[in-house]
């Protein structure tokens, strides 16, 4: 790293958790931002993986962007109920693409993921349940 883009270099985490570096001289010019974004907002899942459209985001923001699910919270009113969580290239349900494989819920209890799930250009982000009384909800960022 160069004399100057040392002494020029600046970190400021702020509004929308901003992470900003750049060099004043010119030279050089980096920049990475961290945009809070609901990814899917509170909606009940899909019965089945046929459903899994019902609960999905697709990263559309172009090359170099990212989603990043970093807390995904679900709740059902129900006993013995189920969720299945992906991530991947493919929109439907695939076994490579698993994060959570139908993880046993608990009634009237939030279940809570928190992880640093980063969903490229053109991926998904998505699940579905065994019944479609269960809420699911993904929260992060949106970097590019």
């Amino acid at each position: 790293m160069n004399r100057k883009l040392k002494q020029y270099l600046g970190l400021a985490v702020g509004a929308g958790l901003t992470i900003l570096l750049a060099q004043i001289a010119g030279d050089v010019a980096l920049a990475a931002a961290y945009v809070p974004l609901t990814i899917i907002t509170s909606k009940a899942m899909g019965n089945g993986a046929a459903n899994i459209a019902t609960w999905r985001a697709q990263n559309t923001g172009g090359a170099g962007t990212f989603y990043i699910p970093r807390t995904c919270i679900f709740v059902t009113p129900t006993a013995a109920r189920t969720i299945t969580i992906e991530q991947g290239s493919t929109a439907a349900d695939t076994t490579a693409q698993k994060i959570l494989d139908a993880t046993a819920l608990t009634a009237n209890v939030p279940y809570q993921i928190n992880g640093w799930f980063t969903v490229q250009n053109n991926d998904y982000f998505e699940g579905f349940a065994n019944n479609t009384d269960i809420n699911g909800a993904a929260y992060g960022y949106n970097y590019s």
